[in-house]
């Protein structure tokens, strides 16, 4: 009788060993989930700053307009669409949307695999939030005429090409 009532406090011990090896195991991962980094937004402005300017404001204070004339939607004009998820900006993301029926679509930027959490990131934290672009003072020109570089080009422009050299007279 002695040996059974030893085998059930064992086995009892054997129970609650587990429990605990369990539970340790569901804290640790919940520790290990609470320390990873939400991505970045800094360097998703960055990316964004980078890649999208040619044809997206990507930011109030960003200090060229894009190159298009009738520019792509605003970062904070994506994200405060109410369709627009982490999960379908990655898709649209890394979808080629030119075609030949429509060479003016937005092209696959090519992203690499960590580029696209900091720039989702950086989209979605436009959500809600107030854009107030900067004063010139501070973003440069807004107009092109007024900006030195596009004055710079123009007045090359406006001036004879040098001769080549070797040109027959």
């Amino acid at each position: 009788m002695a040996s059974i009532d030893r085998l059930g406090a064992a086995c009892h011990v054997g129970v609650a060993a587990r429990r605990l090896a369990v539970g340790m195991v569901l804290v640790a991962g919940l520790a290990a989930h609470a320390q990873t980094p939400a991505p970045d937004v800094t360097a998703g402005k960055t990316l964004a700053l980078t890649l999208c300017t040619p044809c997206h404001v990507v930011a109030p204070d960003q200090s060229l307009p894009p190159i298009l004339v009738d520019p792509a939607p605003r970062f904070d004009t994506i994200a405060n669409r109410k369709d627009i998820s982490a999960a379908s900006l990655r898709q649209f993301l890394a979808t080629t949307h030119t075609t030949v029926a429509n060479p003016l679509a937005m092209p696959n930027p090519q992203l690499v695999a960590y580029q696209f959490e900091p720039l989702i990131a950086y989209i979605l934290s436009w959500r809600g939030k107030p854009w107030t672009p900067q004063p010139a003072s501070r973003t440069g020109s807004r107009s092109p005429e007024d900006d030195a570089l596009y004055q710079r080009v123009m007045k090359d422009s406006r001036e004879p090409a040098p001769r080549r050299l070797d040109a027959p007279q």
